[in-house]
């Protein structure tokens, strides 16, 4: 009967199934797939009314059959769901001294309903485990047998130990970006459960782009990156780990492959580095310009990105774990305007030290310094030559000019955008 019960209750809804009981005497062990906390309640609702409708109508009898609503501890590592479905399926024998008095019950009755062991496809994505002790006492509230007359135990809260999907969140902050935003949402959604495009009231289009993918669409006035990424992180409640993208970047093939062993890894340190690989796509050339690893994928709680971070958004430094898929950036298609760029980002990058006390360095060995990283250490010049050399002269300016900028800030200088940043005023530093 309960087989029955539990594909009916599984037709009505796609996001909650049962894969494991156990019939006890008075009381069930159950455990559970759903999406959220509301997916469970809703469905073990919906399962617990099937149920009790069915023993009324064999016992011919009404009224209440479950006394109070069920317990549930989430799962979390394969090797504790391994132990809960072993404690489910081998409980029963365990506990028939008294628990079996119903002369009715005959004997319990313990199932595998469908789903595979730790390490197979039906409970690769549990996600944390909180303890298994399921024993529980009686409420000392007896119910009549109406075939008998006799007084039994009224049946206790139903155990249940929940498995919930591990869910991805992730997220694209995207301005007039029509041309490269298509690839980047389809990376996005191979890899996520949920995905949010933040839009800096992009005028070319890119809105349209996000809405003909099903992706949710929020526009929110430019006011830094700090405040998008907050912005977006407030739209995943949802999620347990968000992973995000600019709008200029992909990811490689394999990376659903990847995120699909990284979820069946258990993963538990708050930050994870993927590689990123710098494409220089300069007029006649294009070639990776270097690689580096950046933190992309973070648990929710780890998600802590605020408003003063205006340019260098990066988190706080926390444990950190590398992650196999690799991403794919458009990094310059012209040195002058990478220059450009980098020139507004070095004045704010200035602000920002400069209101955390920071000092400037020496910028005499700046530039050289990272040209030989990027182009020698990491590779650049064997592979883009003199082009190379030529974007990293220019990258180099950055690392530079922040630092001279930082000190003409500490002299007095570009005291509009100082006062804008230390009220707040984060839309004004972008006019």
């Amino acid at each position: 009967m309960l087989d029955r019960l539990r594909v009916s209750a599984a037709a009505r809804r796609d996001d909650f199934r049962v894969t494991h009981y156990s019939v006890q005497g008075n009381h069930l062990h159950l455990i559970v797939e759903a999406d959220d906390k509301e997916a469970l309640s809703r469905g073990m609702q919906g399962l617990t009314i099937r149920i009790a409708r069915a023993i009324n109508r064999l016992a011919k009898r009404s009224g209440r059959v479950f006394a109070d609503r069920f317990w549930s501890r989430v799962l979390a590592t394969p090797c504790e769901v391994r132990h809960a479905i072993a404690y489910v399926l081998g409980n029963a024998p365990r506990r028939t001294d008294g628990a079996l008095e119903h002369p009715a019950a005959g004997r319990p009755v313990r199932r595998r309903a469908g789903a595979g062991p730790p390490g197979t496809a039906g409970a690769a994505d549990v996600a944390a485990a909180r303890g298994l002790d399921a024993r529980r006492a009686g409420t000392g509230r007896a119910c009549v047998d109406p075939r008998t007359g006799r007084q039994h135990p009224r049946p206790e809260p139903r155990d249940v130990l929940f498995c919930r999907r591990m869910r991805i969140g992730g997220y694209v902050i995207h301005g007039n970006n029509a041309d490269t935003l298509p690839r980047c949402l389809d990376a996005l959604l191979a890899v996520c459960d949920e995905v949010v495009a933040v839009d800096s009231c992009s005028t070319d289009g890119s809105a349209e782009i996000v809405r003909s993918r099903g992706v949710r669409h929020v526009v929110v006035p430019w006011q830094g990156y700090g405040f998008a990424r907050a912005a977006a992180a407030a739209e995943l409640q949802r999620c347990d780990w968000i992973f995000f993208l600019d709008s200029d970047e992909w990811l490689a093939p394999g990376a659903a492959e990847a995120f699909a062993r990284w979820r069946a890894s258990n993963p538990r340190r708050p930050h994870y580095r993927l590689v990123r690989r710098d494409w220089a796509e300069l007029p006649g050339r294009s070639f990776v310009y270097r690689s580096e690893r950046h933190v992309r994928l973070v648990r929710r709680e780890a998600a802590t990105w605020t408003a003063d971070m205006v340019v260098h958004e990066a988190l706080p430094r926390r444990a950190c774990g590398a992650m196999e898929a690799v991403i794919e950036h458009r990094f310059a298609t012209s040195v002058e305007q990478l220059e450009a760029k980098q020139d507004r980002y070095a004045l704010l990058w200035a602000l920002r030290a400069n209101a955390a006390g920071k000092r400037p360095k020496s910028t005499l060995l700046q530039r050289p310094a990272h040209v030989f990283r990027d182009c020698f250490l990491k590779g650049g010049f064997f592979r883009g030559g003199a082009d190379a050399l030529r974007l990293g002269w220019g990258v180099s300016r950055y690392h530079a000019r922040k630092h001279q900028l930082l000190r003409e800030v500490q002299q007095g200088r570009h005291a509009d955008e100082v006062r804008a940043f230390a009220e707040g005023r984060w839309a004004d530093l972008f006019r």
